[in-house]
């Protein structure tokens, strides 16, 4: 072979692997594309099929509660098995919680309203279902009518045991005489941040396929329902339920505290979040990742938004007593400015030109997700009221109610504010704007409150009639570690979106994908309950 062949073969092999590099590339950009705008675009679906969706949250509490109740009472093989600390047996309680709670939030995505409502019932009379074999099998029922006293109290407190801080990398033991690290667990609102975290953990990683999740569930572009804007605003209203200083003023008569220290506090125990914002957006940068830029801006993210509102609450922290006052008149000049003086048009149309345009929808944004927390919070202060027997901010009346009485009149009450709301909000949506999650206007925060204090109610009667709470090791551990297993499944979703053309998979592959990501995020956060680390970042 002459060197001449030997110069041609190797142009030829070179010209080659630069052509294939080429289409490598294009297809690269083009799928890069595509994933933008398959998330782009769109005006959402109906509110009664996001409202049931949020209503598998509990739903898929109250078939777990009664299954195990159920079967507990059946057979007492299972009854050792529940409370046995062995590893075998947490293994076995770990899949069993898992497969009775969360396949219900992911099968959900996928159905229509009609089969989702099929499902929904179905599921419903299935609980029922062994409600009513208990009773005719030994007439002895495994809930109890809402009006009959229950014994085991809506709360309990509890002390942290030790906490891994990433950023000192320090442990700390037990200190429990230091009122920072005393919780008071009020089970129906844990129950329901965790559920909320998975709901919200589901969607993530599921819009990415899109045989499995309709594009009328991704994020509305201007105005519009869907469940993929629930997200951000049901965790800012249920941060709002369980913010520091409700708890404060439940354990002590007198908080002693300045705004200048806890802006030092939050500035230390935020800075991973600062890390977890600015290192995202590098990190989406560098690999070129998709992103869906009228979601938040060019360098907004979720992590910057509670940044922002939690250093709001800090500079407000001694007019707190006036939340909802506070977030009503927020919102009303905020939604005169956006009406008025062409904020809405803005927030849509504007130029992205410095660095407050370009975030423009995540900085505009704030100011509605500062008042769900507000309106959260309201809420929070009257459930603590009611529950905590020990709060010494109580009248006279309230300490000569009996726990049956706080409870019934709790309950009265959050029915009487749904009603509110839910007449409030289809009322907004004629006098305002309509919702929409980009501006987070009055509506959409309106919409935010019904959605979630009628989940709220629906958690709070669920646990009122069992007699006893049957543990959820998903929703213990998810509880434990809340931020690092949004965080932890933010990384993987970005795993599984650069390993996998999630666009191109079939159905079946899609839930496969969805219950091994999953399992594995829930199976981490349960070993680390387990060795009692609660990883603080």
């Amino acid at each position: 072979m002459t060197e001449d062949h030997i110069s041609s073969g190797v142009e030829l092999a070179s010209e080659a692997a630069s052509q294939a590099l080429n289409n490598q590339e294009y297809q690269r950009v083009y799928y890069k594309h595509l994933k933008e705008d398959i998330v782009s675009g769109f005006n959402g679906g109906g509110k009664l099929e996001v409202f049931l969706m949020v209503a598998y949250l509990p739903l898929s509490m109250f078939v777990h509660q009664v299954t195990i109740a159920f079967l507990r009472k059946r057979f007492s093989s299972f009854n050792k098995l529940r409370v046995s600390t062995s590893l075998l047996a947490t293994i076995l309680n770990f899949n069993l919680d898992f497969w009775l709670t969360l396949p219900p939030l992911v099968i959900s995505v996928s159905l229509t309203l009609e089969q989702n409502l099929q499902l929904f019932f179905g599921l419903l009379l299935f609980g029922i279902s062994q409600i009513v074999l208990s009773c005719m099998i030994d007439q002895s029922p495994i809930v109890r009518p809402f009006w009959v006293a229950n014994e085991r109290k809506a709360y309990n407190v509890i002390a942290n045991k030790k906490i891994i801080h990433l950023i000192k990398g320090e442990k700390k033991g037990e200190e429990k005489e230091k009122p920072e690290n005393v919780i008071i667990n009020i089970q129906f609102i844990t129950n329901q941040r965790a559920l909320l975290l998975v709901a919200t953990v589901v969607s993530i990683l599921a819009v990415d396929f899109p045989l499995i999740f309709p594009r009328r569930l991704c994020k509305t572009e201007e105005f519009g329902i869907s469940l993929m804007d629930v997200g951000v605003g049901s965790v800012m209203f249920s941060s709002g339920l369980t913010q520091r200083k409700i708890r404060d003023l439940v354990l002590s008569k007198e908080v002693q505290s300045t705004i200048m220290k806890d802006l030092l506090a939050l500035f230390k125990g935020s800075f991973f979040i600062f890390l977890l914002a600015f290192g995202r957006f590098i990190l989406h940068r560098e690999i070129d990742y998709h992103s869906h830029v009228t979601e938040w801006g060019v360098h907004w993210n979720f992590y910057a938004t509670i940044y922002v509102v939690n250093l709001a609450l800090v500079l407000l922290q001694n007019y707190l007593k006036w939340s909802l006052p506070i977030a009503l008149t927020l919102m009303v000049a905020y939604e005169f400015a956006i009406v008025k003086y062409g904020l809405r048009e803005y927030v849509f149309y504007g130029p992205r030109s410095g660095w407050v345009s370009a975030n423009r929808e995540g900085i505009v944004s704030s100011v509605g997700y500062l008042a769900v927390c507000l309106v959260g919070i309201e809420f929070g202060r009257s459930i603590y009221r009611y529950i905590y027997e020990e709060s010494p901010n109580q009248s006279e009346e309230e300490l000569e109610m009996t726990q049956r009485d706080r409870e019934v009149r709790l309950f009265n009450k959050m029915i009487g504010l749904c009603m509110m709301f839910w007449g409030a909000f289809f009322l907004s949506e004629d006098v305002f704007d309509k919702s929409s999650r980009r501006l987070c206007n009055m509506a959409y925060v309106i919409w935010m409150v019904c959605l979630n204090l009628t989940d709220l109610l629906l958690f709070y009667f669920t646990d009122r009639i069992m007699p006893r709470y049957e543990t959820n090791l998903v929703i213990e551990a998810i509880n434990y570690n809340q931020l690092f297993y949004f965080f932890f499944s933010s990384l993987m979703t970005g795993l599984v979106n650069l390993l996998v053309w999630t666009l191109y998979e079939d159905a079946i592959p899609s839930y496969g994908y969805m219950f091994i990501y999953l399992y594995g995020v829930a199976l981490i956060v349960v070993v680390l309950k387990a060795l009692r680390l609660r990883i603080k970042i």
